[in-house]
């Protein structure tokens, strides 16, 4: 799937999205990872939803998030809420979506300035 938005003030931008991989700024990537509009990590160590444990978050964190965006792949499915204490005792947000979904309503919202990232499971 092609994501045409296109916020010109990021640094990173998710160009497309497809099971094989995420493209971001024509870069193919075949790996989990996190991603905000000035910071791509690429080792993140979860591969698909079984594998996240709170210790994963850590990373995500020190970007201190407004939002959370978890793409849990390309299944719709939803993680033991008790992993997500650390968002919720610091009032950040965390959104459960599809990785296609996830990739699309992280450009939309870093277009709008918001503090998003996005930890997209493959």
């Amino acid at each position: 799937m092609q994501i045409n938005r296109d916020p010109t003030s990021a640094h990173y931008l998710i160009k497309r999205y497809s099971a094989e991989a995420i493209t971001i700024n024509n870069v193919d990537y075949h790996q989990s990872l996190i991603i905000n509009a000035d910071i791509l990590i690429t080792d993140w160590r979860p591969q698909v939803l079984a594998d996240l444990g709170p210790e994963d978050f850590t990373r995500i964190l020190a970007l201190k998030p407004a939002i959370v965006l978890l793409g849990v792949g390309e299944q719709h499915q939803f993680p033991d809420p008790q992993l997500f204490q650390s968002f919720y005792q610091q009032h950040i947000g965390v959104e459960i979506m599809t990785t296609g979904a996830a990739c699309r309503t992280f450009n939309l919202l870093v277009s709008e300035g918001r503090g998003v990232v996005a930890a997209l499971l493959r």
